[in-house]
């Protein structure tokens, strides 16, 4: 695993069409970790990817479909006090984290930290909706 400072850019496929507002940006939901993360989120390494290289890249490991996508500079997640591990679990694929592990809808604090994390990160992220091939 590779965990210093990694720059370029990293994708977060969006697989929903409501976590993109109306006015083409992304909402921070889009960068909450799910139940199975818990306190890293999945992006993929594409700074040297072409944008059909990119979708294609989405379309295959994305469940059940892509929506769109988040574009991050990596310098800019470390920035914001947050790290970009490569893990190669798949081809290209990293861990953005870490977020506040919240493990009961009772955990105010985690759950502000984690949302105030996501938001972040949707302001420093350009936003692309999926048209199709």
């Amino acid at each position: 695993m590779n965990s210093k400072k990694l720059t370029g850019r990293f994708t977060r496929f969006i697989n929903e069409d409501k976590k993109i507002s109306a006015d083409g940006k992304v909402k921070p939901k889009a960068f909450y970790p799910t139940k199975k993360e818990k306190t890293h989120i999945s992006v993929f390494s594409t700074e040297t990817l072409i944008e059909s290289d990119i979708w294609n890249l989405g379309l295959l490991h994305i469940e059940p479909t892509v929506a769109g996508r988040a574009d991050l500079d990596g310098s800019c997640v470390f920035n914001i006090g947050m790290r970009i591990t490569i893990d190669n679990t798949v081809p290209m694929h990293a861990q953005l984290g870490p977020f506040p592990d919240v493990t009961s809808s009772s955990d105010k604090e985690l759950r502000d930290l984690r949302s105030q994390l996501a938001a972040k990160l949707a302001d420093i992220s350009n936003v692309k909706r999926y048209t199709g091939p």
